[in-house]
């Protein structure tokens, strides 16, 4: 007796495609309800497919899917948001790819992903904005991820002594804010504004993640203690991060 098919209904957002033959199309998709999934979409790539535009990365809306023995296929797609916009600039496109590809190594099949889910819609509509530069939603976005993974750095109180900074640095040793009197050997300057951003997009709500701007100066020292930090805690080379303009 062979086994029924189950129609499923999910929420997401398509990570990644790839071309399967003339035809069809593998997607990954993030998922509220399943987590990161691979699903096939036959047929896609034809001229007159419903799913010729629904897809493609950035797509985000609710997928009914067909699990058969342990694979899932496309049956039909309500999109919410193509998100165009990221595919007409290049550059704006390249973070985007870039966000998807972070998401990607984090997630996995059948875990809670409302927030990776939450924090892509809103990068996505930051990346969109002209008002924030899109280096700085690059920042933002990647110490957002750390902080829902629970990997978020400390910010508020030096290690040594337990003490709130307001001015001081960031040990790469500890990954942790220091005073300049209990600094070690590997640290990276951080003024009184710098750390104040970092506390703020920690426990910012994630509607509200996007909703200020820094000083040149600001951004410097929050680059480079980001760009530390992901080195130190990611064991891993983005393909995407080449692309990624300064």
């Amino acid at each position: 007796m062979g086994i029924k098919a189950q129609d499923i209904i999910v929420n997401g957002i398509i990570l990644s495609t790839m071309d399967l033959g003339e035809a069809d199309k593998r997607l990954v998709l993030l998922t509220k309800q399943l987590g990161k999934i691979t699903v096939f979409a036959y047929g896609a790539k034809r001229q007159k497919s419903p799913f010729i535009a629904a897809a493609n990365p950035f797509v985000c809306g609710e997928f009914s899917i067909v699990s058969t023995r342990g694979a899932y296929r496309l049956k039909s797609v309500r999109c919410d948001n193509y998100f165009r916009e990221l595919m007409e600039e290049y550059n704006k496109s390249c973070y985007a790819f870039y966000f998807l590809e972070f998401v990607s190594y984090f997630a996995m099949e059948n875990m809670d992903c409302t927030d990776y889910l939450n924090l892509l819609y809103q990068s996505f509509k930051a990346l969109i904005n002209e008002e924030i530069p899109d280096k700085l939603v690059r920042y933002i976005f990647e110490l957002k991820m750390f902080t829902i993974n629970g990997e978020a750095p400390e910010v508020y109180k030096c290690f040594n002594c337990q003490e709130d900074v307001e001015n001081g640095y960031f040990s790469l040793i500890r990954k942790c804010v220091v005073h300049q009197s209990c600094a070690d050997m590997k640290n990276i300057p951080l003024g009184p504004s710098t750390i104040y951003t970092l506390q703020y997009i920690i426990s910012a709500s994630l509607s509200r993640l996007y909703c200020f701007k820094v000083s040149n100066e600001v951004y410097l020292e929050f680059k480079k203690m980001m760009d530390e930090y992901r080195r130190i805690m990611v064991n891993y080379t983005f393909k995407s991060e080449v692309f990624l303009t300064e």
